[in-house]
Order: structure tokens, then C-alpha cells, then sequence
């Protein structure tokens, strides 16, 4: 429809023709603050199966019965490369959560709404904390690769 059409163009900094009529924009404003939502929970949907995934692989590795060598670095490397891959998505899903805030923060300006545009800003946001914490998990994994 011409709404998720104009959505697609004000996310790429394109050209909205014609103006959307202020229902639209409106219907417009929702839908962001609808994906926002989504990336949001999706955020602590891959935090979860990601502990998961090094849960299980740290558990493999400190068992009681040993497996062998060649189990043992696949581990380490499959434990290395999952955090590799989360990370990047965490990262992609904060710059999408945040270009969407951007989008959602001028719209406002038309509505008198306020709940992005007067939300606090923090210096340590939680892509830094969540970066760190990849960081953390992936020195683990480079340590635990290279300390056996």
C-alpha cells in the first residue's frame, strides 16, 4: 500500500511522493514504534538462544567425561564463531532500532508526541554494554582456543 511504500522510502532516505495525508503519517508513526517493539524482543530473543548456545558448549567443555581433542577445538571454534555471528546480529539489530527511533523522533514533531524525542540519553547505551559483553564472551573463546 502507499503507507509501507512511503515507510520503505523515509528509511532510505528517499524521496516521498505524494505527501501522506496526517492519518497516514499517524498509521506511519505506528508501525515504526511496531518494529521497534519487534527488534526489541527479537534483541532479547537472540540474547537467549545465544547463552544457550555457549551454556552448551561451556558445559561440553568442562564435563566430567573429557571429549576427545579434535571435539574439544571444534567446540572451541563453533563456540568462537556463534559469538561472531550473534554479535553482528546485536549489532545490526541496535542500528536498525536506532535509525527507527530517528524516524519515529521526527514524526513526532508533527503529532506533539514526545516519547522518543524527550526520552533520556544515557553516554553508556545498552549497544555498548551488549558489545562489551560479546567482547568478553570472544577473548573467552580466543583465550580457551589458544590455551590448549
Amino acid at each position: 500500500t502507499m503507507v509501507i511504500r512511503h515507510f520503505y522510502t523515509l528509511l532510505m532516505n528517499e524521496p516521498a511522493s505524494p505527501p501522506l495525508s496526517p492519518d497516514q503519517l499517524l498509521t506511519l508513526y505506528q508501525e515504526i514504534c511496531s518494529s521497534i517493539r519487534h527488534y526489541s524482543n527479537l534483541r532479547f530473543a537472540v540474547l537467549t538462544v545465544f547463552f544457550g548456545v555457549v551454556g552448551g558448549a561451556v558445559a561440553l567443555l568442562t564435563s566430567d567425561k573429557q571429549p576427545p581433542d579434535y571435539i574439544t577445538l571444534f567446540t572451541k571454534l563453533a563456540g568462537l564463531g556463534a559469538t561472531l555471528v550473534f554479535g553482528f546480529f546485536e549489532w545490526r539489530l541496535a542500528r536498525e532500532m536506532t535509525h527507527l527511533e530517528a524516524r519515529a523522533t521526527v514524526l513526532e514533531r508533527q503529532f506533539d508526541f514526545v516519547l522518543f524525542s524527550h526520552r533520556p540519553h544515557l553516554k553508556l547505551r545498552t549497544p555498548v554494554v551488549t558489545g562489551l559483553m560479546y567482547l568478553g564472551v570472544f577473548a573467552f573463546w580466543v583465550y580457551a582456543i589458544f590455551k590448549s
